[in-house]
């Protein structure tokens, strides 16, 4: 989960709006909806000031990193009972990729000691298949 899905997270939870948001911390709104529309890819100092002016006990660490509680004390009453969005699944493209490269080098040692071997377990059509060349 980005920076950003976690302020959207924290903003859900706690039921505010950009808006609201907005008038109770002083931060300009137009600032965060450049944020979490993507148009500023990195949140600013003075939005993670405003977060702690809002909610004292928020874990800016969490914000940032992911680790850790999201509040570091008692959270604010009247929360909404939704959970942060699951860490993404893993890049399953450069998965792939990394995989057809570790295949070609294991292809490429058992062809040069046991070109047999190689030829039987039909590793070539195997990684033309995943998209690499034997």
């Amino acid at each position: 989960m980005s920076v950003k899905e976690r302020v959207e997270f924290l903003l859900k939870q706690t039921n505010l709006s950009q808006s609201e948001f907005a008038s109770k911390s002083g931060y300009s709104r137009a600032v965060l909806s450049n944020f979490l529309t993507g148009k500023t890819d990195k949140p600013r100092i003075d939005l993670l000031e405003a977060i702690k002016k809002v909610f004292p006990t928020f874990n800016l660490n969490w914000l940032i990193t992911g680790q850790g509680e999201i509040w570091d004390g008692p959270p604010p009453t009247g929360l909404k009972d939704i959970q942060p969005p699951a860490a993404p699944a893993p890049n399953q493209e450069l998965f792939n990729q990394l995989l057809v490269q570790k295949l070609q080098e294991v292809a490429r040692e058992l062809k040069a000691r046991d070109p047999e071997a190689y030829r039987k377990l039909g590793l070539e059509e195997l990684i033309d298949k995943a998209g690499g060349k034997a």
